[in-house]
């Protein structure tokens, strides 16, 4: 029979083992309400619980939805992740679109060159520089290659032409 504090336990150990938002402990939660519970009214009983065991884990500082979306923003950035590709993953590890909205422009405007700095991170994993030497002009087709690989992998057209302009290409 699960109870409540099995339920935190598990929360917990998830929590601590991987960083989380509360959209995915809640998904973790329910489905181990649901392998471990006996008949659905059980379920229904112990899944009400999963509010209470949310709040409180962010009494507890142990989940921060604003936090999360934060570290993940510097992480998948420093990636070369675009901010498209961003809302994705957030939206995947169960962040709401109320939060990303909330919190994303905020972190756009304290660091206004990050998704610039992405971009040249993802064209120098890719390589898509390889080969083009200084003063020397390049192929419309190489060029059309960058711009839709970069256009592929999410980033703004405005900034792909900002990153050619820099790079003489």
């Amino acid at each position: 029979m699960l109870d409540e504090q099995k339920l935190y336990q598990k929360a917990l150990h998830y929590v601590g083992h991987y960083g989380s938002s509360s959209g995915r402990v809640t998904q973790i939660l329910q489905k181990y309400c649901q392998k471990y519970s006996d008949n659905a009214d059980e379920y229904q009983q112990i899944s009400a619980l999963i509010p209470d065991i949310l709040a409180r884990l962010a009494e507890d500082n142990f989940i921060d939805d604003q936090r999360f979306i934060e570290a993940r923003f510097h992480s998948r950035l420093g990636k070369g992740d675009s901010l498209i590709m961003l809302r994705q993953k957030l939206h995947q590890q169960g962040i709401s679109v109320k939060d990303m909205n909330q919190s994303l422009p905020i972190l756009q405007e304290t660091y206004p060159d990050a998704e610039y700095q992405a971009l040249e991170t993802y064209a120098k994993k890719r390589k898509l520089l390889h080969g083009i030497v200084a003063d020397t002009p390049v192929d419309y087709q190489h060029k059309q290659y960058i711009t839709q690989k970069l256009l592929q992998h999410g980033f703004p057209y405005q900034l792909i032409q900002d990153f050619m302009t820099e790079h003489d290409i």
